[in-house]
């Protein structure tokens, strides 16, 4: 996407770096939990943690340590309750994208974690 900054860390230290040389030193790292394969329902009312511009790493299928990063700007960052089939509660964290125009109407996304 166009004034889209993008990085592939290696290694922990890189992602950090990148985080805080776009964002500044006030960053936080929210990573979505695990949980297992199963089936999931939103249990609560969605929280938001986070707004303006945020950078998200998206884990690589590498055999070492790799990660997609990117900033983007003109977000809402949410931190949304979950519950599995089986009664496990886990939290995710997603990413509004306040202004998609621009995107191929094909574009997916996963995530990771975010850092603003």
């Amino acid at each position: 996407m166009e004034g889209e900054e993008k990085f592939c860390a290696t290694s922990l230290e890189s992602l950090i770096d990148f985080s805080v040389e776009r964002l500044g030193q006030n960053v936080r790292v929210l990573p979505t939990d695990a949980g297992k394969k199963q089936e999931y329902t939103v249990s609560a009312k969605a929280t938001m943690i986070g707004d303006h511009k945020a950078a998200v790493c998206h884990k690589m299928r590498y055999p070492y340590a790799a990660h997609y990063c990117h900033v983007i700007a003109d977000t809402e960052i949410y931190e949304v309750p979950l519950v599995g089939a089986d009664g496990t509660k886990v939290k995710a964290v997603t990413v509004c994208h306040l202004n998609t125009s621009a995107w191929s109407p094909y574009q997916g996304r996963s995530q990771k974690f975010f850092l603003f």
